[in-house]
């Protein structure tokens, strides 16, 4: 059996909410309504990896540089 490529990779919510900091409700409302990029697969949502990382570049760029820091 061959394995996807990392980027292709679909992470449920629990580890979605491990690896973005956030309550699992959280994550799941994200996906429900859109925010973040994701399907409904049974009875979990699941995102794929290089989904996230564009959703984190998205949100970065469209935060304002921090003066000072």
């Amino acid at each position: 059996m061959q394995h996807a490529p990392e980027d292709l990779r679909l992470l449920g919510s629990k580890e979605l909410a491990e690896l973005l900091g956030l309550h699992r409700r959280t994550v799941q409302t994200w996906l429900k309504d859109g925010r973040l990029p994701g399907m409904k697969l049974g009875r979990d949502w699941k995102a794929r990896v290089s989904d996230v990382h564009a959703y984190l570049e998205s949100q970065r760029a469209a935060t304002p540089a921090q003066e000072g820091l």
